[in-house]
């Protein structure tokens, strides 16, 4: 497990390598070819109209030749590149068959695409449909018609399968992508109309990469012989292009950085001052000769300001003060001021500083422009993300190792517990035998002396006696002992390869990348500024792209940590639910009064605001409703005992009087109900602990049945265990049930002054408790390292750790805070705080895990919020209380 472990870990570090080096290519590509683009067509355009100015017909021919070469270089470059050193014999492709069956007809088919079991999707412009069929033309299915709504097409040309056999379709009228199961029904599309990074013009071919990528032929952004170039540009390592990039920006005459470059009509461009320097020496200020080809050109007016600036460098300058802003900076397109807190703009096509910048977003104009902060573009960033990916990989794996070296020692234990076990039996085995062996030699002796005394018929019948006693005797022993030796022999270790399997086939994790930005992300709600100890608070986050625009990305880590003035984490049960559209609902439970800080990250980074700052008020235990009245008919409630929540909410409550299990929804609207008096299966006589297992099957202890019973969500009975008996199988007068974490059923076996663990199944785990330690447990509950129990007639809580060794206590009996008069059940709320039913002073006693009081509600009476005699709590998922009140016959919740 651990080797596998390792190397998926190893996986995830190979992954996110490969996430970043994907990552810097695209920041590049994106920088050359999205930032810098128009500013080289126009550069191109001025250069042009410049040239043909000054050219004639024949430099004019001349420059079509030149183009001309060139681009059929290019061209044979292509071809080259594609073409291999062996002959390669022609392929023959000759028609085997053709298909358009009915009632499969097709009109103008396009696009066609084949998944893993051969079967044929077609896309169909005139129907505005997608048909697949089998290998040999047989129609299966279709979908799609004419519009715009979802799984509606209009002209969908490409098609493709993905790994996952989804059908891929490019919607080209529509401008976007559309994704459809296998059967052809629609699960999500994304595109729309635009020039944006994200959108799309006519999108016409669509295929997927081996790891699973969508790649759309954008046909409208793309139309240009440019369209290669990133192509290009994928295949190179980013130092060559980095290098490359130097090179580009190098003046030929000076051999550093270009510093004002400016380009002679020859096309050939210098450092302004490097320019000067040849102008000077030359003498002549009206001409000045290239210092690669030596072509002299004129200098109008003598002024080498005058000639253009070669936009190009200038953008690639950028490209590197952006690649190096930290040490160079990047000059402000506004106020000419250079700085490494820099932004460009993307409609503006422009630097801005940090001052400007502000100004640039309040114009009402600038509204929808798109800035961003150079730091956004360092391949820093993109390292350090890598890092912590690496960090968080390393961490969970160790994490995960650490979770199965724990649970291979809790094996060792449990073999080292099942091997001493048998050893005791066979000792006291060996014994018994060796008292039998010396009985059975005092009876030989015996039998000598009589023999020596007795009558020839009374030998005969001696004879008869010992060969009938010693033969059962002997195959007793036997019996007993090859049991014993079984036994011993049945201990083997069942390894968990459905885990192991898991592992190796799905990984520990993997790497996702994201568009939506931390700092443009937003968390709103009551949750951020105010919360009460113990009761559910909530906010939504927001996630956002760079544009500030609401966006949803599946791999998406939000997380929030709730801290107190310390740091230390102050809440329990943080949730995040995911509505699927880019926001998300965030609950929590603080456990503990004053300020505390909400610490709000989208994948590990913060969100604008965080942290809030939040104001934590104590509880006050306020009854909202409550529920039944005395009696036997559905609905109506006779002494009710135990009660119990699942994970909807929905509230099983056992009753004493009626001898059944009645279940609820969480504002008391009956369900159902099960079980009558008796001891038959599904029959209880006083029944009183009751908890839902993780399967949501509901468990019964039947006290004087003693036993517990199984059945499932419906009420149908599924199995039994124990039976009266002090063995360690066996119960008696078992009275408290709860459910560990691992889905272990914990009994307070009072009768037997125990308390027991069974496995989910109902076989015996462990024991702890006996005389002297426990004299009447009512009840156990498992609470993060704890086992927690009531002692009824000590009048206490005593707590242990997991192994069931003793820790301390606290409480005596008594009316005052902190003291009991017969303490019953426990719950721990949400808070993190023990809850204990005080029935005899009719109130729920409220304590931290140490035993310090913290505070109380209830009082005896009939009214709300009063008891009479509450002995029984739980939760619900918001936080609420309920608890069951016997002798007023109800369920009582309190806020």
């Amino acid at each position: 497990m651990i080797a596998a472990i390792e190397a998926k870990k190893q996986e995830i570090f190979n992954e996110a390598d490969h996430e970043a080096q994907q990552s810097l290519e695209r920041w590049l590509i994106h920088r050359i070819e999205m930032e810098q683009k128009v500013e080289m067509m126009e550069t191109a355009l001025r250069k042009a109209e410049t040239f043909l100015k000054r050219s004639n017909t024949a430099e004019l021919a001349k420059i079509d030749i030149t183009m001309n070469t060139m681009i059929q270089k290019e061209a044979d470059d292509e071809c080259k590149e594609l073409d291999g050193d062996r002959e390669v014999l022609p392929r023959q492709f000759r028609p085997v068959s053709s298909f358009s069956p009915s009632p499969g007809t097709l009109s103008s088919p396009w696009g066609v695409a084949v998944n893993e079991h051969n079967e044929i999707a077609v896309t169909e412009t005139d129907n505005h449909r997608v048909q697949v069929f089998i290998s040999d033309g047989t129609y299966l299915r279709s979908f799609g018609r004419k519009g715009d709504k979802q799984g509606e097409f209009n002209w969908p040309s490409g098609i493709a399968f993905d790994q996952n056999s989804n059908i891929i379709v490019v919607d080209s009228f529509n401008h976007r992508i559309q994704l459809f199961s296998e059967q052809g029904e629609y699960l999500s599309q994304f595109g729309g109309k635009g020039n944006l990074d994200h959108q799309m013009f006519f999108p016409h071919g669509v295929s997927v990469e081996k790891d699973g990528n969508i790649v759309v032929a954008d046909s409208e952004v793309f139309n240009t012989c440019s369209k290669f170039l990133p192509f290009k540009l994928l295949n190179m390592d980013i130092k060559t292009l980095l290098d490359n990039l130097h090179e580009e920006v190098s003046c030929p005459v000076c051999m550093t950085t270009f510093t004002k470059p400016k380009q002679l009509p020859c096309l050939h461009s210098f450092c302004l001052h490097c320019l000067e320097g040849i102008q000077r020496n030359s003498g002549r200020y009206d001409v000045i000769t290239c210092p690669e080809c030596r072509k002299e050109s004129q200098v109008p007016g003598g002024n080498l300001r005058d000639l253009p600036t070669n936009f190009r460098i200038n953008s690639l300058l950028d490209v590197l003060a952006i690649k190096q802003c930290s040490s160079t900076g990047v000059k402000c397109g506004n106020c000419d001021k250079r700085g490494v807190h820099s932004f460009y703009c993307f409609q503006c096509c422009t630097f801005w500083c940090e001052e400007c910048i502000t100004v640039h977003n309040l114009l009402k104009a600038n509204k929808d422009h798109r800035a961003l902060a150079l730091k956004d573009f360092e391949d820093q960033d993109i390292e350090a993300n890598v890092a912590k990916v690496k960090r968080s990989a390393q961490q969970f794996a160790e994490s995960m190792i650490a979770v199965i070296e724990a649970k291979k020692q809790e094996i060792f234990n449990e073999a080292d517990h099942e091997a001493q076990q048998s050893l005791e039996r066979l000792r006291i085995q060996r014994i018994e035998m060796e008292q039998k062996v010396k009985m059975i030699e005092t009876a030989v002796t015996k039998f000598e002396t009589l023999l020596k005394r007795s009558t020839s018929a009374e030998l005969a019948e001696l004879d008869k006696a010992i060969n009938t006693i010693i033969p059962e005797e002997v195959d007793d022993e036997r019996e007993q002992l090859d049991c014993d030796l079984e036994g011993l022999r049945q201990l083997i270790f069942e390894e968990n390869e459905a885990l192991k399997e898991k592992t190796i086939h799905e990984g520990i994790g993997r790497v996702l990348s994201s568009e939506s930005k931390a700092d443009q992300s937003t968390a709103k709600g009551k949750g951020l500024t105010e919360a009460i100890i113990g009761i559910q608070a909530n906010f939504v986050l927001t996630t956002k792209n760079a544009k500030g625009q609401q966006c949803y990305e599946k791999g998406d880590r939000v997380t929030a940590e709730i801290k107190n003035q310390e740091g230390h984490d102050c809440a329990t049960e943080v949730r995040v639910k995911d509505n699927h559209d880019g926001s998300y609902k965030v609950s929590y439970f603080v456990k503990e009064t004053g300020r505390c800080q909400a610490v709000v990250k989208v994948n590990e980074e913060e969100v604008r605001g965080s942290p809030f700052s939040v104001k934590v008020s104590p509880r006050q235990f306020r009854p909202v409703l409550s529920f039944g009245q005395q009696g036997s008919s559905p609905g109506m409630l006779s002494n009710p005992w135990g009660v119990a929540v699942n994970e909807r909410d929905e509230i099983a409550v056992i009753e004493k009087g009626s001898a059944r299990v009645q279940v609820f929804s969480s504002d008391g609207t009956y369900l159902r109900s099960f079980g009558s008096y008796g001891d038959k299966q599904g029959e209880f006589n006083f029944p009183t602990g009751i908890a839902f297992d993780k399967n949501n099957n509901i468990i019964v202890v039947d006290c004087h049945n003693h036993r517990v019973q199984l059945f499932s969500e419906q009420g149908e009975y599924l199995s039994q265990f124990g039976g009266y008996g002090n063995l360690d199988h066996q119960l008696s007068y078992p009275y408290g049930l709860s459910v560990e974490n691992d889905g272990n059923i914990i009994i307070a076996d009072s009768n037997n002054k125990l308390i027991k663990i069974f496995s989910p199944k109902g076989h015996y785990l462990n024991k702890f408790g006996g005389e002297g330690s426990l004299t009447d447990p009512v009840h156990c509950i498992q609470y993060e390292k704890y086992l927690i129990v009531s002692d009824n007639n000590e009048y206490c809580i005593k707590v242990f750790d997991r192994n069931g060794n003793f820790l301390y206590r606290f409480g005596k009996k008594g009316e005052g805070d902190g003291e009991f008069n017969n303490p019953r059940c426990l719950t721990v709320n949400k808070a993190g705080h023990l809850m204990v039913c005080d029935i005899f002073n009719n109130r729920i006693q409220v304590f931290d895990l140490s035993g310090k009081f913290i505070t109380k509600f209830g009082s005896e009476g009939n009214k709300k919020g009063e008891f009479d005699l509450p002995i029984s709590a739980a939760m619900l998922s918001d936080g609420r209380i309920l608890v069951s009140d016997i002798f007023n016959h109800r369920i009582q919740i309190f806020e």
